[in-house]
């Protein structure tokens, strides 16, 4: 898979398929609590945007795509996140 390849992914699904479920939806914005960072949240503070298929996380002030999170989630580089996706 390339990144083109990749980048087609839809974030929601992909975090569904990971076990991580939204808290809240909201015109097309999907809300969760953060699967990246190990701290325990009781408010959401995880976004997808699903029109533009990226997530930001309040709580790091960063966001990315569907690459980006793979990478967060399971602590690799670009190749890495290509295989597991």
């Amino acid at each position: 898979m390339n990144t083109k390849q990749a980048k087609k992914i839809q974030i929601i699904s992909y975090l569904q398929n990971n076990n991580v479920l939204p808290v809240s939806e909201n015109k097309g914005n999907y809300f969760y609590l953060s699967p990246i960072r190990d701290q325990k949240e009781t408010k959401a503070s995880f976004k997808v945007d699903t029109k533009l298929n990226l997530w930001y996380d309040y709580g790091l002030g960063s966001g990315g795509d569907i690459i980006n999170l793979c990478m967060q989630l399971h602590n690799t580089n670009v190749s890495g996140a290509l295989k597991i996706l």
